[in-house]
């Protein structure tokens, strides 16, 4: 059996269209009411229904579904799709399909975003594939498609992914390898230019992208530590020598930076001599790749001030990665 999994926030009569689609088809349908709602949910026919009294966010409403399949022992493949009747159903059937013969991949239903999307929406999707190709090195066409597929024997996996709203489909894709990410192309539906869309863009943003905020907060607050300390230092102190003023402040402030890090960011829970020993190769191998691609852009003509800045995002980059991906990485 498969199924298709509908969160449902204020959903209005598209949901009635989509259910009775779905119904044509060989498909268990469970929606998840998500709180409070004017919408007649009795109308639908063939479905299972779950309920939260208030709303929850998309991120439990979906986990909600999977434990239900899980707990009923699921066969099959899980597909999830939005209540808004922004997905077709051949588009639907189309990602089942895929995740029928693929059942260790994830499948994605991405989106054309070159044409036929609202300005917001475009903004919007195209900083979050920034970032996210940034911070895990990953292009993924659409980062925010809610129509996905898996098979059944994914579910606790998907159980156990983090996040209460938007921010879980965020961080579904960074629980996979490129390679098992499947993109399948589909329709770009914008209905009534998204304005029925629940996606709040300051507060769910933020909660998108909060572990790429932390770290640059940490980040910033160990440059600071790092700067007033060589200062104090050379001026105060009075070290007579500048690199041992700049390598004593380094040091601290890359400990700030190790501990802000392993206990406010990534929250890694393994031995800290070990992490610790290999933060501190991180940042040895940093200083010296900063000095190079430094001397090679300048070398090429690009003035001192714009080539600092380039090799700082760049070192921003590779760290970030380096450390979510190798040093706090839980196993």
């Amino acid at each position: 059996m498969d199924y298709v999994v509908i969160p449902a926030y204020r959903p209005n009569d598209k949901l009635t269209k989509l259910v009775e689609d779905l119904n044509e088809h060989d498909v268990q349908i469970v929606v998840v009411k998500d709180g409070p709602s004017e919408y007649d949910f009795s109308k639908l026919n063939n479905i299972i229904l779950l309920e939260h009294e208030k709303n929850m966010g998309k991120g439990v409403a979906l986990k909600t579904a999977f434990k239900y399949l899980y707990d009923n022992n699921c066969k099959g493949t899980v597909i999830t799709s939005d209540a808004d009747g922004q997905h077709l159903i051949e588009d639907i059937l189309k990602v089942r399909d895929m995740a029928r013969n693929h059942k260790d991949k994830l499948v994605l239903g991405v989106r054309d975003l070159k044409r036929g999307i609202p300005f917001r929406s475009l903004l919007g999707n195209t900083i979050t594939r920034f970032i996210f190709y940034s911070s895990s090195s990953k292009y993924i066409k659409d980062t925010q498609t809610g129509l996905r597929g898996f098979d059944c024997s994914q579910l606790e996996k998907m159980i156990e992914i983090e996040g209460d709203r938007y921010e879980y489909e965020m961080n579904m894709l960074y629980e996979y390898e490129l390679e098992d990410i499947i993109q399948v192309p589909i329709s770009t539906i914008y209905l009534e230019n998204n304005n029925n869309s629940h996606f709040d863009t300051l507060k769910d943003s933020l909660k998108i992208y909060k572990i790429i905020l932390k770290f640059s907060a940490s980040s910033y607050i160990s440059f600071l530590v790092d700067y007033f300390l060589f200062l104090f230092l050379l001026y105060s102190v009075q070290v007579k020598s500048l690199i041992l003023a700049n390598v004593l402040a380094r040091a601290v402030s890359s400990t700030v930076n190790f501990y802000i890090n392993n206990k406010y960011v990534f929250k890694n829970r393994e031995s800290i001599l070990k992490k610790y020993l290999k933060y501190v190769s991180l940042v040895v191998f940093i200083l010296i790749l900063n000095t190079i691609v430094l001397k090679i852009l300048t070398s090429f003509g690009i003035k001192a001030f714009l080539a600092k800045i380039i090799t700082e995002i760049l070192m921003f980059i590779i760290s970030y990665n380096v450390q979510k991906n190798l040093i706090f990485k839980e196993k």
